[in-house]
């Protein structure tokens, strides 16, 4: 019997999974990845950045485009003027323009003032500058007037030579600035109360003086010759109020006959002249002199004996003059001489004083006083105080010929 044969089922094939291929897709996605990482770690090739930008540099805009604008010199001065920023002005080739940035920033920026061409300018922003830092150095970049722009700043500029460096050394306690000038080394001393200047002193008057003064003992005797101990000793007694030092003077020099006047006038006695009897015949009747002149105070004329005719002229005549008061040469006696005070004292004499015109005893002169005082501080109701009409018509009409010329 034939065998019996299997029997075979046809089956149909079924629709592949669709994970597969998805799977294998993302192990290769992982692989790929972790060779990058190994390479990287292995110091693999690095990625460069972009590129940066750099900044704009000045005078050369950029618009959107990225395309550069060049600054003309319009441009440049613009920039500088709105900007305050001088190194534009140095960019502008144009002269002209380049001259007007300079002065435009020139009283804002000692550099761009540095640079003006214009003097008036120059000068103008150059002072400014100076007196604005309170520094004098500034003024050396003018081309002329630099002592009167650092006298603008310091007014010991002002001075003369000698006053100017003594000025400069007690204003700022600089001894440099003395420049070896013994009297100005000496007032410093005695302003700072140094004595170690004293030592800088060449001149042996100052230089003893310096030292008997500061160190509070008597050195002058190492001054030399006795005309030199005796200005030592002058000025000791001065500085320390000693007035019996004028009795250790030689009698008979000038400096016995200024220590006597000197303390006379700080007294306020014009009698310390006669002490001890040592000033004789002409050098009291000048210490009588210049007591006078020194206080204000004619006693000192008054004292001097009605024979010494010249001394007593002259003192009366110098007062006059000094103080303005012509009524002191009615004290004179000598109509004659009284005259000649007259003219002295009235006539062209800035010291005029209207108060004393009053008590001139002469009316002609007293009259005469107030027109001269009215012309010297131009104002004619001086003239009102003259009491006669014609000699105050006189008044008017010489002040109207003063203020038409």
């Amino acid at each position: 019997m034939p065998a019996k044969k299997s029997s075979y089922r046809f089956k149909r094939e079924e629709p592949g999974n669709p994970l597969v291929p998805i799977g294998i897709l993302a192990v290769f996605i992982i692989i790929a990845v972790g060779a990058i990482v190994i390479v990287a770690l292995q110091g693999g090739e690095e990625v460069e950045p972009p590129p940066i930008t750099p900044p704009d540099q000045p005078g050369e805009p950029v618009n959107e485009t990225n395309e550069t604008i060049v600054c003309d010199d319009g441009c440049l001065l613009d920039k500088a003027i709105s900007e305050h920023d001088t190194s534009y002005c140095s960019e502008i080739e144009n002269s002209t323009v380049q001259q007007e940035c300079y002065v435009g920033l020139s009283m804002e920026f000692l550099a761009a003032c540095k640079e003006v061409q214009n003097d008036t300018v120059l000068e103008e922003c150059i002072l400014f500058h100076a007196t604005n830092a309170d520094d004098i150095t500034i003024c050396e970049y003018l081309k002329e007037g630099i002592l009167e722009c650092k006298g603008q700043v310091d007014d010991c500029y002002l001075l003369m030579d000698d006053e100017r460096r003594n000025c400069l050394a007690l204003k700022h306690g600089d001894m440099s600035a003395c420049e070896d000038d013994a009297q100005c080394i000496y007032d410093l001393a005695m302003e700072t109360e140094n004595s170690e200047y004293c030592e800088l002193i060449y001149d042996n008057v100052l230089k003893y003086a310096c030292r008997s003064i500061l160190l509070g003992q008597d050195e002058c005797q190492s001054a030399g010759t006795k005309s030199n101990v005796d200005l030592c000793e002058l000025m000791l007694a001065k500085s320390t109020g000693e007035k019996l030092t004028c009795t250790m003077l030689t009698a008979g020099s000038p400096y016995s006959l200024e220590c006597f006047s000197h303390f006379a006038a700080e007294t306020g006695d014009p009698g310390f002249c006669t002490y001890a009897g040592i000033l004789q015949l002409n050098d009291l009747w000048d210490c009588y002199v210049n007591y006078s002149l020194s206080t204000e105070d004619v006693a000192g004329c008054e004292l001097i004996d009605q024979r010494a005719y010249t001394h007593k002229f002259t003192c009366y005549y110098e007062y006059a003059k000094k103080f303005g008061d012509p009524a002191a040469c009615d004290l004179i006696g000598d109509p004659s001489q009284a005259n000649t005070c007259y003219v002295g004292s009235i006539l062209d004499n800035p010291n005029l004083n209207y108060e004393h015109c009053g008590e001139v005893v002469r009316e002609s002169w007293k009259n005469k006083c107030y027109t001269e005082y009215a012309k010297n501080v131009d104002d004619v109701r001086y003239c009102d105080y003259i009491s006669t009409e014609a000699e105050q018509q006189l008044c008017y009409d010489s002040f109207d010929v003063e203020t038409s010329e």
